[in-house]
């Protein structure tokens, strides 16, 4: 095994647990404080909880899941403030689709790193955005579900974290996740 190899990811179950992480980037931005989880489209409160945590964490670095334009809405202000992000992609890193290509590359010059716990050539496939968020999630320190519905691919990894990491939600979670605002998370977790 690599040095650079996260030990958080040996706290996943083994069958959960990738065997490789496919890196683009700053390897040493792989120890993220916080896990930001979402999707595109949340209500505007909850958009704006989640950039404001997104500035707050900055310095203690941010992990997400590359999908669906959340990724950006929490990337984007974390490296505004300095921050370093890691972004967990939903398939190889090959598979990149277009759209999603500029974001990776502004977050690997801003120091970041771009992994994915699959071969280059992998997917898409339907089960790669709840793998992807279960990796984010087991890379952090902390986790945020923001606004994470009981079906959404991030529903497991909040789940998960809730019982290996501190665990709050942003507007809305799952039953027994602490609901909390950016500033108190950000006071809460002081990484």
């Amino acid at each position: 095994c690599d040095e650079r190899w996260p030990a958080s990811l040996d706290d996943l179950d083994h069958a959960d647990r990738p065997v490789a992480l496919w890196a683009y980037g700053h390897t040493d931005a792989l120890a993220p404080g916080l896990a930001i989880l979402g999707r595109a489209g949340l209500d505007v409160p909850a958009f704006e909880a989640a950039t404001d945590l997104a500035r707050r964490m900055a310095p203690n670095g941010i992990a997400t899941v590359m999908s669906d334009g959340f990724d950006l809405a929490v990337q984007k202000p974390a490296i505004g403030a300095g921050g370093r992000v890691v972004a967990v992609a939903t398939c190889g890193l090959a598979r990149l689709t277009p759209s999603l290509r500029p974001g990776a590359t502004a977050l690997v010059k801003a120091g970041g790193c771009l992994v994915a716990p699959w071969p280059m050539a992998h997917g898409p496939f339907e089960h790669d955005e709840r793998e992807a968020a279960l990796v984010a999630a087991a890379l952090a320190g902390a986790v945020v579900g923001a606004g994470v519905e009981a079906d959404a691919p991030e529903a497991r990894a909040v789940a998960w974290a809730a019982e290996k990491r501190p665990t709050f939600a942003l507007a809305s979670g799952p039953e027994g996740i602490p609901v909390r605002d950016a500033a108190t998370i950000a006071e809460a977790l002081a990484l």
